[in-house]
């Protein structure tokens, strides 16, 4: 449906091109973020290509392709075709609407070609502005994951969001939103009789303005998984499940801070520490010599890190340059498990540029 509605606009009139390419290098002492402690540099290439149509809706395409130079294993690239309509109502009370209809498909190496996905996928979200300093959004969005070679795996997944924002005379920024999210699995091993998973997240975010040109970012998130995790009881191994993704995975808290300075226009810089803990109830802790420790898996990471950022903007919007963002980033991710295989550490580096037209 996506491609026949992507072919059959591309002569429709008043249509506005987009663009984007972003490449990212990443060094990282630690890969799979356990006892290994196994590095790699990677590079991350992402591309988009869409059109807008006058006047509230757009088609397009984004591609990644990830490349590990000592992990080979873990290459991977991921394709989405989507379609989106987002009208806006009103003048004094704003309100807008966005619904989007997607296709994406993942493909791995060999080793994890059992991960390999097709996801069709369709959001809505409503978002009012009743006041200038007041916004408010509610969202749901459903997807199905279907895996070419691992059955018992594929999943409906639901989530519903709602979320309020506040802009205040005093430099401050708070917002709080809610999010919970179901997965239903359509076909569980032989014996399994739970095919569902549940998940909460609230959380809250304050901004306060310092100095001139200078900010405080205050962030915590709350997140209750309901019961074991589903894909604990699929036959796959400790990185495949990491590589799956984490929802429906732990319960747990994070903390951060973090104080951003603007240096000169379109310039910052960023120092931030990041607190969180994770109780991954349904997986076994092992001792070091990988025996069971009867407990289940714990995590406390602690990340303090910095980031560097540069826009440089194009002299009109007519001009055929695009706007290039530059940015270095720096992590050192601590790891504390009483797990012995995941008690680990990680010092991690980044480089990205991305030019938009």
């Amino acid at each position: 449906m996506i491609p026949a509605l992507l072919l059959l606009t591309l002569a429709a009139p008043s249509a506005e091109v987009f663009s984007a390419v972003d490449v990212e290098t990443a060094h990282t002492s630690n890969v799979y973020m356990d006892s290994s402690e196994e590095w790699d540099l990677g590079m991350l290439a992402r591309g988009e290509l869409g059109l807008d149509f006058d006047p509230f809706w757009s088609v397009g395409y984004t591609g990644e392709v990830s490349i590990f130079s000592q992990h080979p294993e873990l290459n991977a690239h991921f394709h989405e075709l989507y379609a989106f309509l987002n009208p806006v109502f009103g003048e004094e009370t704003r309100t807008d609407l966005m619904v989007e209809l997607r296709l994406s498909t993942l493909r791995n190496d060999d080793e994890y070609q059992a991960l390999n996905y097709l996801l069709p996928g369709l959001a809505v979200e409503l978002g009012i502005e009743p006041a200038q300093w007041l916004r408010a959004r509610i969202s749901a969005d459903v997807a199905y994951r279907w895996f070419y070679d691992a059955p018992t795996t594929n999943a409906v997944d639901g989530w519903a969001k709602a979320s309020l924002a506040a802009n205040l005379p005093t430099r401050t920024t708070v917002s709080t939103w809610a999010r919970m999210g179901a997965r239903w699995f359509t076909q569980v091993p032989t014996g399994v009789e739970d095919d569902r998973d549940l998940q909460l997240e609230v959380a809250a975010h304050i901004g306060q303005g310092l100095w001139p040109k200078a900010g405080l970012q205050l962030d915590y998130v709350y997140r209750r998984a309901f019961g074991p995790s589903g894909l604990l009881l699929q036959s796959l191994t400790d990185a495949q499940v990491n590589n799956v993704g984490t929802e429906f995975l732990y319960s747990g808290h994070l903390a951060s801070v973090g104080v951003k300075q603007v240096i000169v226009p379109g310039a910052w810089v960023q120092a931030f520490l990041r607190v969180e803990s994770r109780n991954y109830e349904g997986w076994p802790a092992y001792d070091a010599a990988l025996a069971a420790t009867g407990e289940d898996r714990k995590d406390l990471r602690v990340s303090p890190g910095a980031r560097v950022a540069w826009a440089i903007l194009p002299d009109s919007e007519d001009s055929p340059w695009p706007r290039l963002d530059l940015s270095a980033e720096y992590r050192y991710l601590s790891q504390d498990s009483n797990s012995d295989p995941f008690d680990t550490s990680a010092h991690l580096t980044f480089i990205s540029a991305r030019a938009t037209w």
